[in-house]
């Protein structure tokens, strides 16, 4: 049940907080039973920090640093 209502709550809020400066990526985490919205950002600062909510409808969000993300060549298949 947890797991429709945050699912819910991202297509509700992804947009919004995937065009914050800085987001990289926006998902759910946790567990089944404790599901969080996760919030990926190349370099957390002051300013994102406030511009991201603590919470959403009621789900907790966890901001998870990744650093850089560049896309990889893709290997040739064999």
């Amino acid at each position: 049940m947890q797991m429709k209502k945050i699912q819910s709550v991202l297509a509700k809020h992804e947009q919004s907080l995937a065009a914050i400066p800085g987001v990289t990526s926006v998902g759910i985490g946790g567990s089944p039973d404790h599901p969080i919205l996760l919030v990926t950002v190349e370099r957390l600062t002051d300013g994102l920090r406030q511009a991201l909510p603590d919470n959403l409808d009621g789900f907790p969000v966890t901001i998870e640093v990744s650093g850089a993300v560049t896309a990889q060549p893709a290997k040739p298949r064999p």
